[in-house]
């Protein structure tokens, strides 16, 4: 499951795009939507982690019909879903480094939604906390050779 987050797109010139996140105080002005979307994401990953902090597991809202979605990556998403799953569980960075037989500062790693990590080692996280990795691969059905963001 990717984690989607709608957004909203305004023109507010010939040459200025704001794009901005429901549920998320998140805003940004850029000269091009790509642009706009690309600073968006560290924003938006910003105040996803202080909703974890904070201990808040309400991270991805509600998508209604029309709306823009960004996705994460794969690999964000798995991230987010395993700190939120950490947080449910009440399974704290020291226990999860034990779960899995790890020094603290690599579960520590684990967890960190800037810190690339191996989709293998977030297989064996995930498993640690007591859920599954499953994943497909389908054709796009619309594919039009955009580049990947």
């Amino acid at each position: 499951m990717r984690l989607t987050f709608p957004y909203t797109v305004s023109l507010l010139s010939d040459d200025q795009y704001r794009l901005s996140f429901r549920g998320y105080d998140v805003s940004v002005v850029e000269p091009t939507v790509g642009e706009a979307l690309d600073a968006a994401q560290a924003l938006l990953l910003e105040k996803i982690d202080e909703r974890l902090k904070e201990g808040r597991t309400d991270i991805e809202p509600r998508a209604l019909p029309g709306d823009s979605l960004f996705f994460f990556s794969v690999l964000l998403s798995v991230k987010v879903l395993l700190r939120r799953r950490c947080l449910e569980a009440g399974i704290t960075t020291a226990e999860l480094s034990r779960r899995m037989g790890l020094r603290p500062i690599e579960a520590s790693r684990i967890l960190d939604l800037a810190h690339a990590t191996k989709i293998d080692t977030m297989e064996r996280a995930l498993y640690a906390v007591g859920l599954e990795l499953d994943f497909s691969v389908r054709p796009r059905e619309d594919w039009d050779e955009t580049p990947y963001r």
